[in-house]
């Protein structure tokens, strides 16, 4: 339990500084987008519009729009990042400073579970304000997000959802980590690899499409709950065996 509590320590404070500058950025960026719709006197709307057969961001024409939406690319992003970069900074390190692989998973797990809902929380909020501030400088609020709607479903819903795709995400990015880090190039030309042959066989693309739907589809059912903490706990476990045989490079 120590050493659990040493590494998740060591991980938090070592991504403390990079959440906070990254939320930062955001604001600012969320802010200026917010201007600019207000000083935009057309149409034309800068942010995002989120449907049934996909999502549009950028330069909209619409009526309607959701700008702190566009985060959550922005947070897939960080996550990623920090999820392929801490196998190359910080697991050397634990392992140098003679803690155990299982005490660094553990740590991996719990970090990432106190990150994505950070993440959720902080989203959320963003979400739950949108709609005021966007009808604040005279547009129409896009509150109907798919997965749930920022005007009738509470906050506490919606952190719920958030934390959930999340923390599935991570999960997803830690196995990427953890191959990438153990493979190295020898990944990168295996994947490029199976891309052309995915892209060229039909039989083969049409079934990962249909997983990945099944991996992400919502119906607002608590069946989802289960469907995504089992997930979650399986891509860990995936994750486990390749970290268990890690050599530090």
């Amino acid at each position: 339990m120590e050493g659990f509590k040493r590494q998740f320590r060591f991980q938090y404070l070592d991504v403390k500084f990079a959440f906070i500058i990254f939320w930062f950025v955001i604001l600012l960026s969320n802010i200026l987008f917010y201007v600019l719709n207000y000083t935009n006197k057309s149409n034309t709307n800068f942010g995002v519009r989120w449907f049934d057969s996909g999502v549009e961001f950028g330069v909209i024409q619409s009526n309607s729009l959701n700008i702190s939406a566009s985060n959550i690319i922005s947070i897939a992003i960080f996550i990623l990042v920090v999820s392929i970069v801490m196998y190359y900074e910080s697991f050397p390190t634990a392992i140098g400073f003679s803690s155990t692989r299982k005490d660094f998973y553990k740590g991996v797990i719990g970090y990432h579970v106190v990150l994505s809902l950070a993440m959720a929380t902080v989203e959320a909020i963003l979400l739950k304000t949108d709609r005021f501030l966007v009808n604040a400088i005279g547009r129409d609020a896009l509150t109907n997000l798919i997965y749930f709607d920022t005007k009738e479903d509470n906050i506490f819903y919606i952190i719920i959802v958030l934390f959930l795709f999340i923390l599935l995400f991570a999960a997803m990015c830690n196995l990427l980590g953890a191959v990438i880090y153990k493979f190295g190039y020898k990944f990168w030309i295996g994947l490029a690899a199976l891309f052309v042959v995915i892209g060229n066989i039909p039989l083969l693309h049409i079934p990962i499409i249909k997983v990945i739907k099944l991996i992400f589809y919502f119906n607002n059912s608590p069946l989802y709950l289960l469907k995504a903490a089992l997930i979650i706990v399986i891509l860990y476990a995936i994750s486990w065996t390749f970290v268990r045989r890690l050599s530090v490079k």
